[in-house]
């Protein structure tokens, strides 16, 4: 499947922020879930140019943000519910991989935090290169949860 990557318009952001919901545990990922996540997926000032949006022909199938310093990309990434657990993620995650360092040729790293539970999303991980680096709690979506810090070093050729 041939990706697509452009700075995500705010009409797509509602799209993710209202429509988008995760069955399950991975409710965990609705935009609705936490009020900090949704304030900043929908105002355009808030995302500024750190969230891409990634289409498949003119459908949007998931997002990216981007933030980079020193050299270190810190990266999150979302597919629309519909696609998830379908074994699609390691061709999505793949792609945004490369965007990012075809788009910032002076990458040295890409970084990333998931949930612990989310073992489907570490599985696409390790596959890509990541490493796991530390453990930490966070509180969000009104709890306290576990993530890992991930890892990927990017070889310039």
């Amino acid at each position: 499947m041939k990706l697509e990557f452009g700075k995500l318009t705010q009409k797509n952001a509602v799209i993710i922020a209202d429509e988008w919901k995760y069955p399950g545990i991975y409710s965990f990922y609705d935009m609705t879930a936490d009020e900090d996540d949704y304030n900043e997926l929908i105002d355009p000032d808030m995302r500024g140019e750190t969230y891409f949006e990634v289409l498949s022909g003119c459908e949007l199938i998931g997002f990216l943000t981007l933030n980079i310093s020193e050299n270190v990309a810190d990266i999150g990434i979302g597919m629309r519910p519909d696609l998830t657990g379908r074994g699609l993620g390691t061709e999505f995650m793949s792609s945004c991989l490369n965007f990012i360092t075809e788009k910032h040729t002076n990458i040295k790293a890409i970084t990333l935090s998931v949930a612990c539970f989310n073992i489907r999303a570490i599985k696409v991980y390790k596959k890509l290169g990541f490493k796991e680096e530390y453990y930490f709690d966070q509180q969000t979506n009104g709890g306290n949860f576990k993530f890992v810090s991930m890892r990927k070093d990017v070889f310039l050729e």
